[in-house]
Parts: structure tokens; C-alpha cells; sequence
């Protein structure tokens, strides 16, 4: 670890005024889960670390006011996942909250600094799309709010400015009943990043909201308008809209299809399909063993011939009117008499 400065302000004016004249060799200590890490094996080198720790704005703060939901920047994700406001009206996040990391990692770091860190595979970046969230910045010039949507640009990029920090992050609250879900797939159970995290959301007026993690640079956000992925009468799957992006690259699936009747329709199509494969690998299996055998067949009859000297001999094919013993015999009277 190479040595920094360190520095600990009292206000939000001190630590703009510190991120503005350090620029880009400052960073930000706020839990720290990433970045001591990155300190200790020396991929960054700030020339001073700014600890947030004593501003008062940024301390954990879980509040509604105006319509929305505030989370400070000090909240950690052991404090989203529990708080009864986040779990009521944004039970996704509580529950993307509620898989970061181990129990230690989840009390130390903050919702703030996952979202900072700019990580494709970053947790909770799926729901705060999904439910428009929204990020609160205080820099030189001032105070900015910038939707999470726009705050990202690539992974470990983002759209704040020098000298400007995270001081919270706002979640508008559903203006309709919606319902959500955080799902993610690991590449091994325990603690690991997620190689798929996504976040659906659904409302009563039957706008679908999707967001992926993990899939590409950044996370992405795709928005049903027209209803149908949340129509339970969908029967195919892969449907496109005039307002709506294939969930999947090349198409996806109807989660509602496939528990409403419809997928399973597709479902049997395509396991006829795979029990068709099958038998026609049975069958090229069949083709190859009995080619396999064919050919053994030939080599053992090859090795029938027997060759003597320089002559081979087989009893039926050389010498069809001998006995293989009657021509050895008279083989071996021919050379008694040259000698």
C-alpha cells in the first residue's frame, strides 16, 4: 500500500473544496468495502483518501417526504434491507440489498457507494431502474439530481463531475400498486458477484419494467408500455411492441406465459424437439458403432493372411483348390531338395 494523505471534513463544503483540488488522485471513504481493497493491492494510488464519515447530511437516514423516499449517502445495506419504509414500497431493493456481499460487507457498505462504484454487476443498480430512482449530487456548482438511468455510463464511469459527491438517493413512490422481484444467478453459491442479476416490476395498469445487471457494460433498463408481458392470456413468447425491446438480445420469455397456460404450450414444443434430437442421435450413434464394427470386422479378417518368406498364402483366395496344410507341405519338400 502505497502512503496517502488523509483527511476527515466536518462539512460538505470541505470535502467539495478537498475533491475539487485533488480531482481525480482523491477518493471517497465512505464504508470502504472496495476500496480498501483496491488500496491494499495497489491498483489505485490516491494522493489523499477523504473520509465522509463526520458530515452530518450523509449520516443513515431512511426517510419520506414529498412523494419519495430519501436514502443518505452513510445508509448501509444492512439498513435498507431491514427498514420497514424500503421493504413496504420497494421490496425489490430490499431484497437486492439483502444479498450484497457477506453480513459483514453488507454492514459497512452503503447504497451510495454501490452505485458510485459504477459495477456492471452491481446489486441493487437493477431495482433503483426499475423503480426510478434517482441520485443526489453536491459539487461546486451546486446541487444536481441525475436518474440512475442516466447516471451510469460505463463500468466504474459515471456521470459526476470533479469535485461533486453522492449525498443521497431518492425513489420516487409507485404512483400505482406494483409489484417486484430481485432474482440474481451466481456462478457458485455463497458470496460472488452475479454473473445475471435482474429486477422486474409490474403495475396494475400493466406496464412491465425490466432491469439487467452483469450483461454488458452497464446495467440496462427496458420498459414494457403496451401490456403485454403482463397480459396473462399471452401465448408467445418473444413479443415485441412497438415501445418495447426483446427482453433477451435475440428475444426472451414471457414470465406470465409460462405460469398462466401459454408457456407450456411452448414448453412441449420444445421438448418434442429435444426427444426428436435424441432419437436422431441415437440413431447416428447406431450408424457409428455398426461402421466401428465393420471396419474391426476387416481388420481381423487382414490378419488371416499369413505371410511365409516372401509369399503370402490364404487357404481360400491364393490356393482355392489346396489345403493350406497340403501347400506348407510341399513348400517344405521344395526347399529340402535344394539343399
Amino acid at each position: 500500500m502505497r502512503p496517502f494523505a488523509y483527511a476527515r471534513p466536518a462539512t460538505l463544503f470541505e470535502a467539495v473544496a478537498l475533491l475539487e483540488a485533488h480531482g481525480p488522485d482523491a477518493r471517497i471513504l465512505a464504508g470502504g468495502t472496495d476500496l480498501i481493497i483496491r488500496l491494499r493491492d495497489g491498483s489505485v494510488a490516491p494522493a489523499v483518501v477523504v473520509d465522509l464519515k463526520r458530515i452530518p447530511e450523509l449520516r443513515v437516514a431512511i426517510r419520506e417526504a414529498g412523494g419519495r423516499v430519501t436514502i443518505s449517502a452513510g445508509t448501509v445495506m444492512t439498513d435498507i434491507a431491514a427498514d420497514p419504509l424500503v421493504r413496504r414500497h420497494f421490496p425489490a431493493l430490499a431484497e437486492a440489498a439483502a444479498v450484497v456481499g457477506s453480513v459483514q460487507i453488507r454492514n459497512r457498505a452503503t447504497l451510495a457507494g454501490n452505485v458510485c462504484n459504477a459495477s456492471p454487476a452491481a446489486d441493487t443498480a437493477p431495482a433503483l431502474l426499475v423503480y426510478d430512482a434517482s441520485v443526489v449530487t453536491e459539487g461546486p456548482g451546486g446541487s444536481r439530481r441525475v436518474r440512475v438511468d442516466d447516471f451510469f455510463v460505463r463500468s466504474g464511469v459515471t456521470t459526476l463531475t470533479r469535485g461533486e459527491l453522492v449525498t443521497a438517493i431518492e425513489l420516487p413512490l409507485p404512483a400505482r400498486r406494483m409489484g417486484a422481484v430481485h432474482v440474481r444467478r451466481t456462478r457458485r453459491r455463497g458470496h460472488d458477484l452475479a454473473s445475471v442479476t435482474l429486477c422486474c416490476a409490474v403495475d396494475d395498469a400493466g406496464v412491465t419494467r425490466i432491469a439487467y445487471g452483469s450483461v454488458g457494460p452497464r446495467p440496462v433498463l427496458r420498459i414494457d408500455e403496451s401490456g403485454l408481458l403482463a397480459d396473462p392470456g399471452m401465448v408467445e413468447y418473444g413479443v415485441s411492441g412497438k415501445n418495447f425491446t426483446a427482453i433477451g438480445a435475440n428475444g426472451g420469455f414471457s414470465v406470465t406465459g409460462l405460469f398462466y397456460g401459454g408457456g407450456w404450450h411452448q414448453l412441449w414444443e420444445q421438448f418434442l424437439a429435444a426427444v426428436w434430437i435424441i432419437c436422431w442421435s441415437a440413431f447416428g450413434t447406431a450408424v457409428l458403432l455398426m461402421i466401428v464394427k465393420f471396419i474391426c470386422r476387416g481388420l481381423r479378417e487382414k490378419d488371416e493372411v499369413l505371410e511365409i518368406g516372401d509369399v503370402a498364402i490364404h487357404d481360400e483366395e491364393v490356393y482355392p483348390q489346396e489345403t493350406f496344410a497340403e501347400r506348407v507341405s510341399a513348400m517344405s519338400s521344395v526347399s529340402g531338395s535344394d539343399e
